[in-house]
C-alpha cells in the first residue's frame, strides 16, 4: 500500500489523461526497468513464443519438401592466342586481366538471373506445358489476363511469360565464391530431377547466351573495316585497270614499278624513268600521302571504336595492332597515360564492386557502410566515364589532324601534279598510276590480314565459361527445415512477445512501485508491505496491539512519524484517508494510523464515514446500532455516539451506524455517502 499527501487538484476530481506521461516522465529506460517490466508480462512473452513455436512446427508438418541442386562453373582469365594472332575481341569488351576478371563476377552473375537466360530455358525444357509454371488451370478458360494467353507463344503472352519468370527467379540462386573465379548456380524445385535438369539448362543456356554476345560484340568492331575493305578492292581494282589502259595507250608496258600481289606497304621503291627533280619529289609525296591515308583510316577506326565508349573496348584498342601504328602520342597507344589512368580505374571499380557484393551480403544493403560503398561507386563511374570522354575528344582531334595533314599533302601532290606534268613525260605518268596502284594495293593487303587475324582469334576466345561441376539429382530436401524453422518460429514468437509486453507496458496506468505514485504526486510519506488480512473474530484488531514488533507495526510507526515530520511547526490535526475503490485497506489503515497516535499518549477520534459499509471497530457493542447516520439524521449530541476503544485508553471510535435508505427512492443504489471514506 502506498500513501500520499492529497494532491492540490478539486475534490472529486481525476486526472487519468496525463497519468502515463507523468510515469514516463524519464526517458532512458535501464535494465532494471527491463527486467521489472518482463517479469511482470513474462506470461505474455512465454505465450506469444510457444504461439511462434507451435506456428512453425504447424508450417513444416504442412510444407511440401523442396530440393535444391547446384552447379558450378569457373570464369577463366583472358589469355593471349596461341598462335600469335592480333585479338579484336578486347575492343568490343569481355573480360581482361586477372583484376578485370573479378571485376566482371557481377556481371556474370546478373547474366545468368537475367530474363533472356531464363526463358532459354523455358522454351528448351518447355516449361510453360509444364505444372507449376504453366498456367494452372484454375485459370484456363477464364476472360482473365493470363487465362486469354492459352495457347499462345510465350513470346506473345506478356502475363505467362512475367509468371514464368518470377517462379523461375525466386527458385534460382547465384553466389559468388569467395576468393574465387567460381560461380555457384543453384536451383530449387518439388521435382529433384526437374531441380538438376533446370540447374544444367541454364548453366548452358547462359554459356551459349554469353558465347553469341561475345562473339556478335567482338565482330562488331571488324564490321567497319570490312566496310573500308569493300572501298579499298574497289580502288585497288580501279587503279590496277588505269594503269593498264595507260599502259595500252601509251604503249609503255613494263616500264616503271611492278605491281607484285604479296607486296606490302613501303616495301616497294618506285624507279623512275628519269632524274628530274619534281617527279622525284611527286614520288615521296605520293609516298607521304599513302602514309597520312593509312595513319587517317587507323585513327578513323581507333575513333569509331572510342565512340562506343565501353571500358573494355577502349582498353582492348591499345593491346591491338591497329595502336601499335600510330605513334607514341595517341590516347590508345600502347603505354599511354590515359590508358594507364583508364585501367586503374577499372581496376578500382572492380575492387569496389567486390567489396560491395561482399558487404552487402554480410551486413545488408541498407548499411550507413554500404551506401557509402554505392557512393564511391557511382563517382567511379562518373570518373571512368569521364576519361572515356576525354580518350574519344583526343582520338576525334587525331583524327581531324590526321584528316589535314592527308588533305595538306592531297593539296601538294596536285600542285606537285601540275609541275610533273609540265616536264615529264606520259612514262612519269605511268609511273604516278603504278605507285598508287602499288599503295592501294598495300593497304588493302594489310588491313585484309588484320581482319582475318581477328576473325580467328574471336572464334577462338568466343567463351571462357567452364563447367565445373554439373547439378546432380538431390537426395535431401532443402525445405522444410524442420528444427531451424522451429526455432526460428519460436524466435519470431519471443520478438512478438518482447514487443506486445512493452507495448501493454506503455499503455499500462497501474501504479504499482513507490516511483510510479511520487511522479504523479508530490511525494510518497509511507509505504505498508502486504500483510496477511485479520480473521473475522478480529477483523478490526490493530497489528499495533496484537503484534507491536512486526515488519507492518514499523511501518505505520514510521508513517507516523513522517506525518508529523511533514509539518513540525504545527502538527496536522485532522487527517484523511480515502481510496478509488472499496477492499484497499481504508478501515485496517485507518485503525491502525490511529492506534499509532493513540500509542503516543496522544487523544485520537476515529470516525467512520462509510455509512454503507461501516465496520465495527474494538470495544463496540455490537447489539447497539447507532453511530453517524443517526447523528445526521437527529438533534442528537455527537457526544453520544462516540466509544472508547476496549485495546487503547486514548483512542476513540465513532462508528458509521445504521446504513441509510437508498436516495431518491431507487433501490440498491450506492449514494454519496456511500462512496465516501473512512476518517
Amino acid at each position: 500500500m502506498l500513501l500520499s499527501p492529497a494532491s492540490e487538484s478539486k475534490p472529486g476530481t481525476t486526472r487519468f489523461s496525463s497519468l502515463r506521461s507523468d510515469l514516463l516522465q524519464d526517458p532512458e529506460l535501464q535494465l532494471r526497468d527491463v527486467i521489472l517490466i518482463l517479469r511482470r508480462r513474462k506470461f505474455t512473452v512465454l505465450i506469444a513464443t510457444v504461439i511462434g513455436l507451435l506456428i512453425g512446427v504447424l508450417l513444416v508438418a504442412n510444407s511440401h519438401k523442396k530440393y535444391t541442386s547446384s552447379a558450378v562453373i569457373e570464369v577463366n582469365k583472358e589469355s593471349g592466342s596461341a598462335l600469335g594472332l592480333d585479338d579484336l575481341t578486347g575492343l568490343s569488351g569481355g573480360l581482361g586481366g586477372g583484376d578485370e576478371l573479378n571485376t566482371s563476377l557481377m556481371t556474370q552473375k546478373s547474366i545468368i538471373e537475367s530474363g533472356s537466360t531464363l526463358l532459354i530455358v523455358a522454351d528448351r525444357l518447355k516449361l510453360y506445358d509444364t505444372p507449376p509454371y504453366a498456367i494452372p488451370a484454375s485459370e484456363r478458360g477464364k476472360a482473365t489476363p493470363l487465362g486469354s494467353e492459352v495457347g499462345l507463344p510465350i513470346d506473345k503472352s506478356p502475363f505467362e511469360r512475367a509468371r514464368l519468370l518470377g517462379i523461375m527467379g525466386r527458385n534460382l540462386k547465384v553466389t559468388l565464391i569467395k576468393n574465387t573465379r567460381l560461380l555457384k548456380v543453384d536451383y530449387t524445385d518439388s521435382d529433384p530431377s526437374r531441380a538438376s535438369l533446370i540447374a544444367n539448362s541454364i548453366v548452358d543456356g547462359y554459356i551459349d547466351l554469353y558465347t553469341r554476345s561475345r562473339y556478335q560484340a567482338s565482330t562488331k568492331a571488324s564490321e567497319w573495316l570490312q566496310d573500308q575493305l569493300g572501298d579499298l578492292k574497289a580502288k585497288v581494282a580501279k587503279s590496277q585497270k588505269a594503269v593498264e589502259d595507260y599502259q595500252r595507250e601509251t604503249g609503255l608496258v613494263g616500264m616503271g614499278v611492278s605491281i607484285s600481289a604479296g607486296s606490302k606497304m613501303g616495301s616497294t621503291a618506285p624507279s623512275t624513268s628519269s632524274d628530274n627533280t619534281p617527279l622525284n619529289r611527286l614520288v615521296a609525296l605520293n609516298e607521304d600521302l599513302t602514309n597520312a591515308e593509312v595513319a587517317r583510316i587507323s585513327k578513323e577506326a581507333i575513333y569509331r571504336l572510342a565512340e562506343t565508349q565501353d571500358p573494355d573496348v577502349v582498353l582492348g584498342v591499345g593491346s591491338s595492332a591497329l595502336a601499335a601504328g600510330i605513334g607514341a602520342g595517341s590516347p590508345v597507344s600502347p603505354g599511354s597515360a590515359d590508358l594507364t589512368l583508364l585501367e586503374d580505374l577499372r581496376k578500382q571499380q572492380g575492387k569496389l564492386k567486390l567489396q560491395l557484393a561482399a558487404d552487402t551480403t554480410k551486413y545488408g544493403a541498407k548499411n550507413p557502410a554500404i551506401i557509402q560503398l554505392r557512393n564511391q561507386a557511382s563517382a567511379l563511374d562518373g570518373q571512368i566515364h569521364e576519361e572515356l570522354g576525354r580518350i574519344r575528344a583526343r582520338t576525334k582531334n587525331d583524327l581531324d589532324l590526321a584528316k589535314l595533314a592527308e588533305d595538306g599533302i592531297r593539296q601538294r601532290v596536285q600542285v606537285q601534279e601540275q609541275e610533273v606534268n609540265k616536264v615529264s613525260t606520259k612514262a612519269d605518268q605511268l609511273l604516278l598510276l603504278q605507285e598508287e596502284a602499288v599503295a592501294d594495293r598495300s593497304l588493302y593487303d594489310d588491313l585484309y590480314t588484320k581482319l582475318e587475324e581477328a576473325n580467328v582469334a574471336a572464334g577462338i576466345h568466343a567463351s571462357n565459361i567452364t563447367l565445373i561441376d554439373p547439378a546432380r539429382v538431390s537426395t535431401v530436401a532443402s525445405s522444410p527445415k524442420p528444427f531451424m524453422d522451429c526455432v526460428l518460429g519460436g524466435l519470431v514468437g519471443l520478438f512478438f512477445g518482447l514487443f506486445v509486453a512493452f507495448l501493454q507496458n506503455y499503455f499500462d496506468d497501474s501504479i504499482v512501485t513507490p516511483d510510479d505514485l511520487e511522479s504523479i504526486t508530490s511525494r510518497v510519506i509511507g509505504v505498508i508491505p502486504i500483510f496477511k488480512r485479520p480473521t473475522p473474530a478480529s477483523n478490526a484488531s490493530s497489528c499495533l496491539i496484537g503484534a507491536p514488533n512486526s515488519q507492518v507495526s514499523e511501518a505505520y510507526r514510521t508513517f507516523r512519524t513522517a506525518i508529523l515530520l511533514s509539518q513540525p511547526e504545527h502538527p496536522p490535526k485532522c487527517i484523511l484517508i480515502t481510496s478509488g475503490s472499496p477492499g484497499e485497506g481504508k478501515s485496517t489503515t485507518c485503525l491502525n494510523i490511529a492506534t499509532a497516535f493513540a500509542l503516543q499518549d496522544a487523544r485520537v477520534l476515529l470516525i467512520d464515514a462509510d455509512l454503507r459499509r461501516g465496520k465495527p471497530y474494538p470495544g463496540a457493542d455490537a447489539s447497539k446500532n447507532f453511530g453517524l447516520s443517526n447523528c445526521l439524521t437527529s438533534s442528537s449530541s455527537f457526544d453520544e455516539y462516540i466509544v472508547q476503544s476496549g485495546e487503547c485508553a486514548t483512542l476513540f471510535h465513532f462508528p458509521a451506524g445504521p446504513p441509510p435508505p437508498p436516495p431518491g427512492g431507487v433501490g440498491g443504489g450506492e449514494g454519496e455517502e456511500g462512496r465516501r471514506s473512512r476518517t
